[in-house]
């Protein structure tokens, strides 16, 4: 594991811009899995700005939604797929035949699910998955002791009150949400390389027990850390008890 700590949340948005536009330079045609969490947006900022300099082609790749809450569409605010176009699918102006997202407002949640699996299947897999990791170790929603670690697929997942609580600051009206669509752990642990980041003294504890405790299904992010090509990218808050 590559770990890369960073002085603050610009430093390191500006350090996960440059390893994943590093990796699309040198794998065109390959499949970047995204999260629409709050870490990830300053990523999503740099990468366009780099796009704007010429330093790099963000339509030579694929796109692959992380999550998505169920009941939730793409048009309403804090859904991860509104989050993902208006922060970074639009302002880079990437094909919408190069992306695929879950849809939340499906009359069949199980065949969204297969939908994403054939995408994913369709590009040879996961190339590049840059992932936030929640206060309860979560990746995506793959939720602690989530059923989804043993087989490849996508899942639906009941959450956790500490992943719904999250969720409801994003949101700018009140919502029932209990369930989500999350890529399963055994599919990221596939991808060719991966990318887990943090930033601020609330997830220090999390990244002690993910990545220097004990390997746990309560954890998580900790069953990614033998990935042969994991980086962690973190600020020094972030950093705190490694």
């Amino acid at each position: 594991m590559n770990i890369m700590i960073c002085s603050d949340y610009k430093d390191m948005s500006h350090a996960v811009a440059e390893f994943t536009a590093e990796y699309i330079k040198n794998n065109p045609d390959t499949l970047i899995c995204l999260s629409a969490g709050t870490t990830a947006q300053g990523m999503y900022s740099e990468l366009v700005k780099m796009q704007d300099r010429h330093l790099v082609d963000l339509n030579t790749v694929y796109y692959a939604q992380l999550d998505e809450w169920i009941g939730l569409g793409k048009d309403d605010k804090g859904s991860s797929s509104e989050i993902l176009f208006d922060n970074y699918f639009i302002p880079a102006n990437i094909d919408k035949n190069r992306v695929h997202t879950f849809n939340g407002l499906s009359d069949d949640l199980q065949n969204e699910c297969k939908i994403m699996e054939r995408w994913i299947r369709s590009k040879g897999g996961l190339g590049l998955a840059v992932l936030g990791i929640g206060t309860n170790g979560h990746i995506g929603l793959n939720e602690p002791n989530a059923p989804t670690t043993q087989e490849e697929g996508c899942f639906i997942v009941g959450l956790e009150n500490a992943t719904k609580d999250a969720g409801k600051r994003l949101f700018d009206r009140q919502y029932n949400i209990e369930y989500g669509f999350t890529i399963g752990s055994k599919t990221l642990l596939n991808a060719k390389k991966l990318a887990i980041i943090a930033e601020g003294e609330k997830k220090a504890q999390i990244i002690k027990s993910a990545f220097r405790d004990d390997k746990t299904e309560q954890v998580q992010a900790s069953l990614l850390r033998d990935h042969d090509d994991l980086s962690l990218i973190i600020d020094v808050k972030a950093a705190e008890y490694l």
